[in-house]
């Protein structure tokens, strides 16, 4: 009789610890979320009129499009109109509104950098009956009180048009671009003292209409054209500018593309787009890449734009992507605002560490029993 009660006391036990190693695992993890796939929308409202080779900003809770080439609805290029316009969208009305304040002169082919209280406008093109104008001016926009005006006391290094450019919260750097040719020189704005400079490092070879983004360490530059004929256009580059290094990586774009427009959301840079010369012509991409800086990995999304476009705008609010205008082919172009709803990825990692707890608390809870089983036997033999 005491050894049949001694086997239920062990019973006992063992249910105890099954019950702790359960609800330890419970305490400790949360069900896995599965992956939220990325969803594309094209939204009713449009731009004022189609247009491409605009450059936009985002200040948290407006998108603020600049200038480009519009064909006033009509037909491109013969009734091509460069714009002066300012234009802003919000996302959570989903409204287009034409503001008061326009560039000191129509221009595209600009780039547009947010300062936390200023939209810098960067240089830019005028093709009109006059010829053509390239500008080295940089051009101030005050979102508060709607004002706009060219910075008088300093012009960039050079005329620039089709540049990328981001803002890294003390200095705008600026890569590449035109002036009558491709350049492969990196500028660097300082916005607290207005100073512009090129750099001495630069970029591995001419390059212009490329997209930039910032990740708050280094800078990646996408694609482009120019007149290097030996240089892969195919490749991504990053900049750093605390070591004033620019590095080729090792993964590439999956073809050699212009125009793109790109967006950093925090994790990834999102590329947009662009146009690539195949069998002897111009061809639009509608796909959507995802670059990955710490694994230096690219992902062609499987969402894509409604068509294939160049010349885009895009900016990352914190919730969406927003897409604006480009060149569609067949001498068109867009007034379509697009929304791209990143993908979201389920708690893979999570998962993995819960699984590690789950088999250090089963561990724990068989080795109790052990103890058990032991103390048991040695009552026994005693």
């Amino acid at each position: 009789m005491k050894s049949h009660h001694t086997i239920k006391k062990i019973i006992v036990i063992a249910v105890i610890d099954l019950i702790l190693f359960t609800s330890l695992f419970g305490l400790f993890t949360s069900p896995t979320k599965a992956d939220e796939p990325g969803r594309i929308s094209l939204l009713s409202e449009t731009l004022p009129s189609n247009r491409f080779i605009t450059s936009a900003v985002w200040d948290g809770e407006n998108a603020y499009i600049f200038g480009g080439v519009s064909d006033q609805n009509g037909s491109y290029p013969e009734f091509a109109v460069v714009l002066d316009e300012i234009v802003r969208f919000n996302p959570k009305t989903k409204k287009i509104k034409i503001m008061n304040a326009t560039l000191s002169k129509p221009r595209a082919s600009t780039s547009a950098v947010w300062s936390g209280k200023y939209a810098y406008i960067l240089g830019g093109e005028l093709m009109d009956e006059m010829g053509r104008q390239l500008f080295d001016e940089v051009i101030m926009y005050e979102i508060e009180t709607d004002r706009s005006w060219n910075v008088t006391f300093m012009n960039l290094p050079m005329e620039n048009y089709g540049a990328s450019a981001v803002y890294d919260g003390q200095n705008v750097f600026i890569f590449g671009g035109s002036g009558f040719s491709p350049q492969d020189q990196i500028v660097q704005f300082n916005t607290s003292i207005y100073y512009a400079v090129h750099l001495d490092v630069t970029l591995p070879a001419d390059i212009t209409r490329s997209s930039a983004v910032w990740d708050g360490e280094s800078v990646y530059i996408f694609g482009g054209s120019g007149s290097d004929e030996d240089y892969d256009y195919k490749q991504i580059l990053r900049f750093t500018p605390y070591e004033n290094t620019v590095e080729v990586m090792k993964t590439k774009l999956p073809g050699s593309r212009i125009r793109t427009s790109a967006v950093w959301d925090g994790q990834y840079a999102y590329v947009f787009g662009g146009s690539y010369w195949e069998n002897e012509e111009w061809k639009y991409s509608d796909e959507i890449l995802r670059y990955d800086p710490k694994e230096d990995k690219l992902t062609i999304m499987p969402e894509r734009l409604p068509s294939g476009r160049e010349g885009t705008s895009a900016v990352w609010t914190g919730n969406a992507t927003y897409i604006f205008g480009g060149f569609v082919g067949n001498n068109i172009l867009s007034d379509e605002i697009v929304e791209y709803i990143h993908p979201k990825e389920g708690d893979s990692d999570d998962s993995s560490e819960d699984n590690r707890l789950l088999i250090g608390v089963g561990i724990a809870a068989i080795f109790l029993i052990a103890i058990s089983v032991f103390i048991y036997f040695r009552k026994i033999r005693s």
